[in-house]
């Protein structure tokens, strides 16, 4: 029968691999965007091309924007991994169930 602390090692474990999953695929994501985006440069300047290049460029920021927040978020969970501080709430200091 596995004890309390190893079921709770087992499961930061697999909250880590998650983790590092998720990141993953994140950055795959990010590289997707940018090769798609550099895809358009090659635009021939009449009003039109501009326009959509200009919500194109825009939609890109947009998303790196949000991804980069999800992967700072991700790097700070794997740091607390790594603290031993992952589970515990950072305002009371408490175990998260």
């Amino acid at each position: 029968m596995n004890t309390i602390q190893e079921r709770h090692e087992t499961l930061i474990k697999e909250c880590q691999h998650k983790l590092l999953n998720m990141k993953s695929e994140i950055l795959n994501r990010s590289r997707f965007l940018l090769r798609e985006f550099r895809g358009r440069e090659n635009i021939s300047g009449d009003e039109a091309d501009m326009v959509n290049y200009v919500l194109a460029e825009q939609n890109y920021l947009r998303e790196q924007s949000r991804l980069q927040t999800r992967l700072v978020e991700i790097d700070q969970a794997l740091e607390r991994i790594l603290r031993g501080t992952f589970g515990i709430c950072e305002e009371t200091e408490e175990n998260i169930e």
